[in-house]
């Protein structure tokens, strides 16, 4: 498994290993360049088959007999009904533009008593939730410092706040604001609309997870930026104020859903990792320190 990214590593020993595969049916949505099916295949040599789906399509190499990849939209797949056992994604859920629509598809293809288990990030609602910066968009992209800054400024702000802010030439700060606001590539679902898109579909809830970000380290890049007379105190205040606090915190999601009904899977249990199974369909969301937040507030 040398070689793969270590968030892909992750996303298998934490949500994937421990399930028995044997035999089984598995679909990858979103599977970039291959990494995590070359793992599956790896880890896992008695799985029945492991399709993947792409889009647009990418050419990759050819995986042998158990496993290939398709051009194909989530939300409207060729496959027939009741064609996996499992369907897995890692870090495609916030850049599908039709979420209702795939979760619909998503609950076709699966058989009775089948599994999703997906994780997502960075949400459009998080701290960088604008997927800009060398680690998200391009090793040529300079980073964003200021957390939420695609959520405090708008399309006609963010630039002038990138340029005396960020230190981004104009041309740059105006290129960012374009992809950020008006690239297709992010569907800018927050972490209350994913909830409902997925209360809304037809599957089970066994877990739900918003993991929220270390709220300190947050304050402490934005009480830089306000001493150094870049940033607006009152503009942050009322940024704040607009969110709730799962709104504000929350930048990554885990799921674990389940069609209804009897099948190979339905026993399965969570392996261990990040987070674990919630009964009866409710959910967690993780900790932080608000304590900050409310010393911010009171001193608006």
């Amino acid at each position: 498994m040398d070689g793969n990214p270590q968030y892909v590593l992750d996303f298998h020993r934490e949500h994937l290993a421990g399930l028995d595969l044997a035999g089984q049916r598995v679909l990858e949505i979103g599977s970039g360049y291959g990494e995590l099916i070359r793992i599956m295949l790896e880890a896992h040599p008695d799985v029945g088959r492991i399709a993947g789906i792409n889009w647009p399509p990418l050419e990759l190499p050819d995986f042998g007999p158990k496993a290939d990849v398709s051009g194909m939209d989530a939300g409207d797949m060729d496959f027939a009904d009741d064609s996996f056992d499992v369907v897995c994604s890692l870090a495609t859920f916030e850049h599908l533009p039709d979420l209702t629509a795939a979760f619909g598809e998503i609950n076709r293809v699966l058989a009775p008593g089948g599994l999703l288990i997906a994780k997502w990030s960075p949400i459009w609602s998080g701290f960088d939730g604008h997927h800009f910066g060398p680690i998200l968009s391009g090793p040529g992209d300079a980073p964003i410092a200021l957390p939420w800054a695609h959520l405090m400024f708008d399309r006609e702000s963010l630039p002038g706040y990138l340029v005396h802010g960020e230190g981004f030439t104009h041309e740059r700060a105006e290129d960012a604001a374009d992809r950020i606001y008006g690239s297709t590539w992010l569907n800018r679902y927050t972490v209350h609309e994913y909830r409902a898109v997925i209360a809304q579909s037809d599957l089970v809830v066994d877990r739900l997870d918003a993991v929220r970000c270390d709220f300190g380290g947050m304050l402490t890049s934005i009480g830089a930026k306000i001493a150094g007379g870049v940033l607006n105190p009152e503009r942050v205040a009322r940024f704040f104020r607009s969110r709730d606090e799962e709104e504000l915190l929350a930048y990554k999601m885990n799921a674990r859903l389940r069609k209804p009904g009897h099948g190979s899977n339905s026993d399965v249990q969570s392996s261990p990792g990040e987070g674990r199974a919630v009964k009866n369909g409710r959910y967690r969301t993780r900790t932080c320190d608000l304590a900050g937040v409310i010393r911010f507030k009171s001193t608006r």
